[in-house]
């Protein structure tokens, strides 16, 4: 009994990778786990049902080192973006969709806004299945953007001010904003 209840028996350092949106806060909350856990009462699986119990993680894998060191490994969902249907909902790239409430505000500044899609997000998603997180957080909007020959545009407003033009079913062309922005001379002009 005289070691569990000493500091040795304690956490030994946390390294949390993998979250994106989260707080290492948050993770740390949602696993359950903290400086002043036991190690030996810290359960992987119980800690990783833990985490993706939370709608933004899709994975998660918890490690308690021999040294009483604990690593978190999580995978985050990949957010598109958000539109307002009756109420603001998070996109996610599988398509489906989440109420984002007050406890996700911050989101709002973190990833694009969706405009004149309201619709079953599965399509748009998977047009956005090759475009990476990082790149969708240089987006400030994407809107339907109808062409007299294609009824599919997209508008992406960059969060540098410039617009990108493209068809929904090459929405991968984003990809390749930074060589095109690069060209540009005037602002406004892509």
């Amino acid at each position: 009994a005289g070691f569990i209840l000493s500091s040795a028996s304690k956490v030994n350092g946390i390294e949390i990778a993998g979250n994106y949106f989260l707080s290492e806060e948050k993770i740390l909350e949602l696993s359950g786990i903290n400086e002043d856990s036991r190690y030996l009462f810290v359960f992987d699986s119980v800690a990783e049902d833990r985490l993706v119990s939370n709608p933004l993680i899709e994975s998660a894998e918890v490690n308690v080192r021999k040294d009483g060191s604990v690593s978190i490994e999580v995978k985050e969902k990949v957010i598109l973006g958000y539109r307002y249907k009756k109420y603001p909902e998070l996109v996610f790239a599988d398509g489906t969709l989440m109420e984002l409430n007050n406890d996700y505000a911050s989101l709002y500044a973190q990833v694009p806004l969706i405009v004149g899609f309201n619709e079953d997000m599965s399509d748009f998603a998977k047009a956005f299945e090759n475009v990476p997180q990082k790149r969708i957080a240089s987006i400030s909007e994407i809107h339907r953007y109808e062409y007299t020959y294609d009824a599919n545009g997209l508008e992406f407003v960059m969060k540098d001010g410039n617009r990108f033009f493209a068809s929904f079913y090459s929405a991968d062309v984003i990809n390749q904003y930074n060589g095109v922005a690069s060209a540009l001379t005037e602002k406004n002009v892509c």
